[in-house]
C-alpha cells in the first residue's frame, strides 16, 4: 500500500512538472523574442515608421513655413511608408544627431541624405543607395583656389558630421583654418557674412545661396568624390536592411526615384 502511494505521488509530481513546462518555456522564449525584434517588426506592429530627416539640407530636406520637412528625402520616405502601409513620422535631425538618434531608438531608420561611408558602416548598416550627391569646396570668383595647397591661409566653413568635414580634414594643408557648424543654414549665413573665405559643402548649399542672391552664388573650386546615400539601419538588423533594399529596388525599377530626381534636382537619377 505504501509503494502504491509513493508511485501515485511520483506520478502526480511528474504531471505537475509537465503541466508547468509550457509556462517555463514561454518565460524563456519571451525575452529571446523581444531581444530579436528589429525596426521592421516595430514598424509593422505599430503601423508607424519614425524617420530621422534633415531639416536644413535643401533640396534633400528643408523646413517650410508650417514647420514641415519637405524635399527629396521626404518624398522617398513617404513612398517607403506607403509601400509598407504605415504612417510616416519625421523626426528633425541635423547632421551630427542622425546616427545617435538611430542608435538610441529615437527613430526606426534614417532617410536624411546620409552618405554611405566606411566609417559610418562601423556604427550602423545601410540599404542600397537611393540617391547620391556631389560636394566640394566653394567660394567667390575672386578667390583663386584649384588644389589642396591653395587652401593654406584660408578660413573654410564646414558642417560637423558630414563627408565634407571628413574629406576636408584629410586634405587641408597646415595653416588652413576650419570653422565648424552644426547647421547648414547657419553655415551659409556665416559664409555670406564674411566669416569664412570658402566652404566645404554639398552642391545644394551654393544653389540655396544663388536662389536668394544670384550674384553671390559661390562657384566650385575643388570637387570631392561623389557619395551614394542610403537608408540608415541599426547595426545587425538584417531583416530590416533586406526589406529596405527590396523597397529601394522597387522605387528604382518603377522609375519613381528617377521622377523624384527630376522634380528636386532637374536631372535624371544618376547611376547607382
Amino acid at each position: 500500500m505504501h509503494d502504491k502511494s509513493m508511485q501515485s505521488l511520483g506520478l502526480l509530481r511528474r504531471i505537475r512538472t509537465l503541466a508547468a513546462l509550457p509556462a517555463v518555456l514561454c518565460a524563456f522564449a519571451l525575452p529571446l523574442a523581444t531581444a530579436q525584434a528589429e525596426a521592421i517588426d516595430t514598424i509593422l506592429q505599430t503601423k508607424v515608421i519614425r524617420v530621422a530627416a534633415s531639416p536644413d539640407f535643401p533640396p534633400y530636406g528643408l523646413m517650410n513655413k508650417d514647420q514641415k520637412i519637405l524635399g527629396y528625402d521626404t518624398d522617398v520616405a513617404e513612398l517607403i511608408a506607403r509601400k509598407l502601409g504605415v504612417r510616416l513620422v519625421q523626426v528633425p535631425a541635423v547632421a551630427p544627431t542622425r546616427i545617435p538618434f538611430l542608435t538610441t531608438d529615437k527613430v526606426d531608420v534614417v532617410i536624411g541624405s546620409l552618405s554611405i561611408t566606411e566609417e559610418r558602416k562601423q556604427a550602423i548598416d545601410f540599404s542600397i543607395p537611393y540617391g547620391s550627391f556631389t560636394f566640394g569646396i566653394y567660394g567667390p570668383k575672386k578667390i583663386a583656389v584649384s588644389r589642396a595647397e591653395d587652401l593654406a591661409g584660408k578660413t573654410i566653413a564646414v558642417q560637423r558630421g558630414t563627408p565634407s568635414e571628413v574629406t576636408l580634414d584629410k586634405m587641408a594643408p597646415p595653416g588652413t583654418k576650419i570653422v565648424r557648424f552644426d547647421d547648414t543654414n547657419i553655415l551659409a549665413t556665416a559664409f555670406m557674412s564674411g566669416q569664412a573665405d570658402l566652404m566645404a559643402v554639398g552642391a545644394n548649399v551654393p544653389e540655396m545661396i544663388g536662389e536668394k542672391s544670384p550674384a553671390a552664388k559661390p562657384e566650385m573650386k575643388i570637387v570631392f568624390p561623389g557619395l551614394p546615400i542610403g537608408i540608415g539601419v541599426r547595426k545587425g538588423e538584417e531583416r530590416t536592411v533586406k526589406r529596405m533594399n527590396e523597397l529601394v529596388m522597387e522605387l528604382r525599377q518603377s522609375g519613381e526615384l528617377d521622377a523624384l530626381s527630376k522634380k528636386w534636382f532637374g536631372v535624371p537619377l544618376a547611376p547607382l
